[in-house]
């Protein structure tokens, strides 16, 4: 497991971002971050409508919450999937409070439904 101190620069949807890490001495890395522990409704390709609308919802969520803030990306893996993303979980804080984004996305209920 890795942490690296970080600022979001772009929301992809619920669960993907990109961050510009800071890797020490000076040395920063635009990281693709795939959101470990939840799977968030497509905005790309939904399936329907209320996909499509559920999929915007978390989108902007993950923006409110994180984009154009300080966080702390905690990789599980040290190299990229599928997709060209690292897989792990971000942490922020909010009003003094420290959160983890995949906590706070299953708790309003942005976890991907199975049937829209």
């Amino acid at each position: 497991m890795y942490e690296y101190k970080g600022n979001v620069y772009k929301v992809v949807d619920g669960d993907t971002v990109y961050i510009l890490a800071d890797l020490g001495f000076g040395t920063y890395r635009k990281i693709k971050i795939r959101i470990k522990g939840i799977d968030t409704a497509e905005i790309y390709s939904p399936s329907c409508e209320a996909e499509l609308q559920h999929g915007r919802e978390a989108k902007q969520f993950v923006k409110d919450e994180i984009n154009n803030k300080n966080i702390t990306f905690i990789s599980y893996k040290d190299k990229t999937g599928k997709y060209g993303r690292y897989l792990g979980d971000i942490s922020y804080i909010k009003n003094g409070e420290s959160f983890l984004l995949t906590e706070e996305l299953l708790k309003r209920g942005f976890q991907k439904k199975e049937i829209y």
